[in-house]
């Protein structure tokens, strides 16, 4: 162990960038809800469709609490 470092400072590291990753997935998630009436016409979307792109963001949102704790 380096003189000066202690043992927490690589997980306050980690812990950043778990809460970075869970931020950005919130954002992700509550933005494409917002446009996602102007994304179905837009690209020829059904509801289905857009049900499947939900869900996606709803795993990785998930997967990303999961290591978050």
């Amino acid at each position: 162990m380096a003189v000066g470092k202690s043992a927490t400072a690589p997980r306050w590291g980690i812990l950043g960038l778990l809460f970075a990753i869970s931020a950005v997935t919130y954002i992700d998630r509550v933005n494409i809800s917002v446009t996602a009436r102007q994304m179905m016409p837009a690209y020829g979307l059904t509801d289905q469709d857009m049900g499947y792109i939900f869900s996606a963001f709803v795993f990785g949102y998930a997967l990303c609490q999961i290591p978050g704790g």
